[in-house]
């Protein structure tokens, strides 16, 4: 949008008329040279770049458009991006991930039968519900970076539940389920599953509230599979989910030695309405130091990544969202066929585009 441009110059500025002149030349360039906007721009940190550097960043929408949408097939990406479709999978080929506990709204692919609940009216989410775990996890059968998604917890007959602790709301049994139905409108469907808690040393460095997990991304070469990258998304505050959302949910993210589990310096935005990314040397929560931190369980994680890879070894490449569990598991909570190439290229401070393009471009 044209209104991003004096923003961006006014915020990376902070008001200094010499560093904003430049930053508006910059801003040009990066636009027309480089097909970077100016959210891209402030995301990646491109006024603290070599301009000589600046080819190698590649966005979201074109990494989207220009390798995965046309060299994958579609309904390997279909099978990852629609979440019935990915459980049914990962059952199938016998990868660890969350149950799901029945779905809500039309969810746009058969259920099998006796396997999942198809809960329609208030008996039947009472029926579930009333059997379920008292904390639970709702989230669209298709959707990306946690939009629409709550968390539930039950204590006697009342329940809590929001996207947020800001937001929570509270009431019974009937209220949930109206709550819920209000966010199936317009043919949509939200699956419930338990929700899990991070591995306790995971919980040194990242909150509480969400499921922090490891962004595992492997490909195919010579008919084998490969780990390419790994990044921790670290859920700040009373986030419910782990995204990055582009710098803006607070959140945090760091590269991981893929030999090791090390993580590096962790990156997070300054503020919630504009990537203003900086180092983080702390988590913010706990204190704790996270460059340096050893990711729980790290074997478990790259040997799970390798498994999920393998179960679509016609999909060229993929990222899988894992995390590490307080009952010394790891699990599988997504595949990404469009992964965010934006994640990547933030958590290790480099552009992309290159090794991307041999990838995806080679064998």
């Amino acid at each position: 949008m044209l209104k991003d441009y004096p923003r961006c110059v006014y915020l990376e500025s902070g008001g200094n008329p010499g560093r904003a002149l430049r930053i508006a030349g910059e801003l040009f360039l990066s636009r027309f040279k480089h097909h970077l906007g100016p959210r891209d721009y402030s995301l990646f940190r491109l006024s603290d770049i070599s301009r000589a550097d600046w080819y190698n960043y590649i966005n979201d929408n074109e990494f989207y458009a220009r390798f995965i949408e046309s060299r994958t097939p579609e309904n390997l990406r279909q099978t990852l991006s629609h979440k019935l479709q990915f459980y049914q999978h990962c059952l199938e080929y016998g990868l660890s991930t969350p149950s799901v506990i029945c779905v809500v709204g039309q969810p746009g692919h058969q259920l099998p039968n006796g396997v999942i609940p198809h809960v329609k009216n208030l008996d039947q989410w009472k029926s579930v519900i009333g059997s379920a775990p008292h904390e639970l996890f709702v989230k669209p059968v298709v959707g990306v970076n946690g939009a629409g998604a709550f968390a539930i917890r039950r204590s006697g007959t009342r329940f809590s539940f929001g996207a947020n602790k800001a937001s929570e709301v509270k009431g019974s049994m009937e209220d949930l389920y109206r709550y819920t139905l209000k966010r199936v409108m317009g043919g949509k469907a939200l699956m419930v599953q338990p929700r899990f808690r991070s591995h306790s040393d995971l919980l040194g460095f990242s909150s509480q509230s969400a499921l922090s997990t490891a962004r595992i991304v492997t490909a195919m070469t010579n008919n084998k599979v490969r780990i390419l990258y790994a990044c921790a998304r670290l859920s700040v505050g009373t986030n419910i989910t782990d995204n990055l959302a582009k710098g803006l949910s607070g959140n945090l993210s760091a590269a991981i030695d893929i030999d090791t589990g090390v993580l590096s310096r962790a990156w997070g935005s300054r503020r919630r309405d504009w990537p203003l990314m900086q180092s983080i040397e702390l988590h913010p929560d706990t204190g704790h130091p996270i460059q340096g931190t050893v990711f729980p369980l790290w074997p478990k994680v790259l040997d799970l990544a390798l498994k999920a890879q393998k179960s679509v070894s016609r999909l060229k490449t993929a990222g899988w969202d894992i995390a590490v569990t307080d009952k010394n598991e790891a699990t599988l909570i997504e595949g990404n066929p469009h992964y965010g190439v934006d994640l990547l290229q933030i958590a290790y401070e480099r552009g992309l585009r290159h090794e991307l393009t041999e990838l995806m471009e080679g064998d």
